[in-house]
């Protein structure tokens, strides 16, 4: 981990990834902030903006009196640094995907930048790495998405990913990538007919079409993507108790 992220967000990853891997199960009490603090050697204060970032992330949840305990089950992000696969699995969905097309770019496109205003980080190396793929769910098109990745960031995206693979878990298992927030833009759009044809639906489709930008912990941006989303995309999840 960069020796310069927050302590707390150290903390936070490290709990967060206790959590993933099990060794806190849904619905059980975490050590307490007294607890806490002995274990990680640091404040009351960090504790708690620990504790914080991973209810914001739906992790956890607090009872007043009581204490902090494990979501019954993880909330599963809706757009973003994503995941795709994993979530559609996880919800019991038979998932595919095609590549549509993978290349190196020598710039950003300008209409995330000019068009949309979304802000860009300059690096000695402005490449990025494009994959346009077409995601499915019990054989059913139900996302086309189009990633913009620098590779200022990734360079291991030229020569060790395989775009037949998840995305997310390679920048994940190489780079350890932990997106902050994102910024989104969303709009319904009807597909015409170049779209039908490259993405083998009907013409006028009802769509919603999304623009997107993720900032990671040290406020740089991991990634640009413009998809589109059938009506059979499931958008939303829900976690219950």
């Amino acid at each position: 981990m960069d020796p310069r992220t927050p302590i707390y967000y150290q903390i936070a990853d490290e709990l967060e990834e206790k959590i993933q891997s099990g060794n806190y199960l849904p619905r059980e009490k975490l050590p307490s902030e007294n607890e806490l603090v002995g274990i990680f050697q640091t404040s009351r204060l960090t504790i708690r903006r620990a504790l914080s970032e991973l209810e914001r992330k739906g992790l956890i949840y607090r009872l007043h009196g009581i204490g902090t305990f494990v979501s019954p089950a993880p909330k599963l992000n809706t757009f973003g640094f994503g995941g795709f696969t994993e979530r559609c699995i996880n919800l019991g969905l038979e998932v595919s995907t095609e590549v549509l097309n993978c290349e190196i770019i020598d710039a950003l496109p300008e209409y995330f930048t000019k068009t949309l205003q979304f802000p860009k980080d300059d690096y000695e190396d402005n490449r990025f790495y494009l994959l346009e793929r077409k995601r499915k769910i019990s054989k059913k098109s139900v996302a086309f998405e189009t990633a913009h990745l620098p590779l200022a960031l990734y360079p291991a995206l030229i020569d060790q990913y395989d775009p037949e693979t998840s995305l997310y878990q390679f920048l994940y298992n190489k780079y350890k990538v932990s997106r902050l927030h994102t910024q989104s833009i969303i709009l319904p759009y009807l597909s015409t007919e170049e779209d039908a044809v490259r993405y083998s639906i009907k013409a006028e489709t009802p769509l919603l079409e999304v623009f997107f930008c993720v900032w990671g912990k040290a406020q740089q941006i991991l990634e640009y993507t413009h998809s589109f989303y059938t009506r059979d995309f499931p958008l939303r999840f829900r976690w219950e108790e």
